[in-house]
């Protein structure tokens, strides 16, 4: 199969979490004889078009616009005038957000009959919900593309509430199987320092748990602020490469995402599970749908920074109830979220979508 994937940012300019996941599709999408093509933004000191692990990407250029909105049009654009040119070279689209990628798409399959599939990946949904341009670009591609795609069910249940009787296709993320598990001592974060991460509840819960150090891995806006809230416990370790990320989780005994707000599914989590670290974790959105309450870690209320240090407590102090949820943890890494897993279920998707425009 041919395809095309386009998202607005891509490594090595941006390295978050649908970012990275992206580019380890590509990957295995090549090691099952497909032939990829990434389409992104183009950053000053990066080549227009090169290739690596396999696939293709192209960088396009377009006149950049301080407003966010019509940024992203500019983009949405110059993306679908450049994309055209290659049509021939397509059997469908993978839009990674609605928007501007699916919009992409959509124009795509409007002028040129190409199957297209728009990602919800989380945050995008309830960002783009806050504006009344964002709600119009959702309702256009929810209208135009082949299908939409969710990576779990709560995320469906909330899409559902404004789209009712629209059928979403559900396929998650994929995470390496570590031969590896995690034996440290830790109490450990991944991510962004910034408020939508929840981070002061942590620093709130390990402030009243002295014995216990926790690290927090990652930079953003806020690390200042919570540099002051910190206890000396609390370590402030910085950015670091994501294929350096595991290395240290190995250092972990807990993970905990407290975020309060836009999530989708997460990879640090998928990453910790794959290291049989138990998690602890917030009822945000997709977040349940990975971590099963008192079997793999726990779920707490966003924001409630007492019931973090409880569930903390435990899994610090219990030895049986910690290597019960270990092993509970790398069953349902490779059950769910196994590499095989996903792109078998990308492939069906592909087929769906790809049969469902020759009707």
């Amino acid at each position: 199969m041919k395809i095309a994937i386009i998202l607005p940012f891509f490594p090595p300019a941006v390295k978050f979490g649908t970012e990275i996941q992206t580019s380890n599709i590509a990957k295995h999408l090549i090691k099952k004889a497909h032939k990829v093509t990434v389409y992104t933004k183009w950053f000053k000191g990066l080549k227009t078009e090169e290739k690596k692990d396999g696939y293709k990407i192209v960088r396009i250029k377009y006149p950049k616009i301080p407003t966010y909105a019509l940024d992203y049009l500019s983009f949405t654009l110059h993306a679908f005038l450049r994309i055209r040119k290659d049509r021939h070279e397509i059997d469908a689209t993978q839009c990674m957000f609605l928007v501007p990628s699916g919009l992409i798409g959509c124009l795509l399959r409007m002028f040129y009959k190409i199957p297209t599939f728009a990602w919800i990946r989380g945050g995008d949904w309830f960002f783009a919900r806050k504006h009344l341009a964002g709600r119009i670009a959702n309702w256009f591609v929810f209208k135009t593309s082949t299908q939409v795609v969710v990576e779990n069910q709560p995320i469906a249940d909330i899409v559902n509430k404004v789209f009712k009787n629209y059928k979403l296709e559900i396929v998650g993320n994929g995470v390496d199987i570590d031969k590896r598990v995690a034996k440290g001592d830790k109490v450990v974060y991944v991510g962004q320092l910034i408020w939508r991460k929840g981070v002061i509840n942590l620093i709130k819960a390990m402030n009243n748990i002295p014995e216990a150090e926790c690290w927090l891995i990652g930079d953003g806006e806020d690390e200042e602020m919570l540099k002051k809230e910190a206890g000396k416990n609390i370590k402030f370790i910085g950015k670091i490469p994501p294929n350096k990320v595991k290395d240290y989780l190995m250092k972990a005994r807990v993970f905990v995402l407290p975020s309060i707000a836009g999530e989708g599914l997460p990879n640090t989590l998928l990453e910790a599970m794959s290291l049989g670290i138990p998690q602890v974790s917030t009822s945000i959105s997709g977040i349940p749908s990975v971590v099963d309450h008192a079997k793999t870690g726990y779920i707490v209320g966003p924001g409630k920074p007492k019931e973090l240090e409880k569930h903390i407590r435990k899994l610090i102090k219990d030895d049986k109830l910690h290597s019960r949820m270990s092993k509970a943890c790398l069953e349902k890494a490779k059950r769910c979220y196994s590499w095989d897993v996903l792109i078998r279920n990308l492939e069906n998707l592909f087929k769906k979508v790809i049969k469902k425009d020759k009707r």
